[in-house]
């Protein structure tokens, strides 16, 4: 298994083009936009390609030994052991493959759900003010540090705000929620919302998302969302004007004891 430079990571988008979700997280990495490592079975001309950012991305042909060999010896390494890891493929091509691979290690089979943007129906959305004592404020240097996952995902709060979009929800100076693009790649953003407990089940993610969804849309990119087992989020994804499309199916590994020596 080969690892590419960064400058070298456009020669393995071809194989990645068969995902039908997960392609900002994916092409953030291969844009250069976010951290991540991309390894192939040969250099010229590779059949197939893993790819380490937040997961692991497996894309190209099932049957390459040098990839599949490699993506079980960084599981199999001591600081993998103690994390958990998604491990996400093309559909139909690595799922046999992946099942036999992952099987030893405790993998576990789930599905990602993904959903795409009906724009009419997000433009056609009604709008619902905010409670009383509450305002809608775009990211900005100090209230992109309070939204979580920033180092994580973007590297650094400066390299959010030149790259990312995002809005937050202030209860007087006090930060309750935000919305932010986690991923941008590929001509799209994936988007994320959270919201502090003591503000929950107010409608101030929903009203953070929204802000930040228009905000794509004005810059050209397709807002993308996604979400494992939480029908929380697939609720305000649909009240967003978001549609489901097919499942995405993964495997998680979970933290193991390291190996005694």
């Amino acid at each position: 298994m080969i690892e590419l430079t960064v400058d070298e990571f456009q020669r393995v988008a071809p194989l990645f083009d068969a995902y039908h979700g997960l392609r900002p997280a994916i092409y953030s990495v291969l844009e250069g936009r976010q951290a991540g490592r991309v390894f192939v079975d040969r250099a010229d001309r590779p059949r197939a390609a893993l790819m380490w950012s937040d997961a692991f991305y497996l894309a190209g042909e099932a049957r390459t030994a040098a990839i599949r060999a490699g993506l079980r010896a960084l599981l199999d390494s001591p600081a993998r052991r103690t994390e958990y890891n998604l491990i996400f493929a093309v559909p139909g091509r690595w799922q046999g493959a992946l099942s036999q691979l992952l099987a030893p290690l405790g993998g576990e089979p789930l599905v990602r759900s993904i959903y795409a943007l009906d724009v009419a129906a997000f433009r056609a959305l009604p709008e619902r003010p905010l409670p009383r004592g509450y305002s809608l404020q775009p990211l900005d240097e100090r209230t992109a540090a309070q939204a979580g996952g920033m180092p994580e995902l973007w590297g650094s709060v400066a390299r959010f705000m030149a790259e990312g979009v995002g809005y937050c929800v202030l209860h007087g100076e006090a930060f309750a929620s935000s919305s932010q693009t986690v991923f941008v790649g590929d001509g799209r953003a994936e988007i994320g919302v959270g919201t502090r407990e003591p503000y929950r089940r107010q409608g101030l993610g929903r009203a953070a998302a929204r802000a930040t969804i228009t905000a794509c849309l004005e810059r050209g990119l397709t807002p993308e969302w996604g979400c494992m087992y939480n029908p929380i989020s697939g609720a305000m994804a649909a009240s967003l004007g978001f549609v489901p499309r097919p499942d995405l199916p993964f495997y998680l590994v979970r933290p193991r004891e390291p190996l005694k020596v």
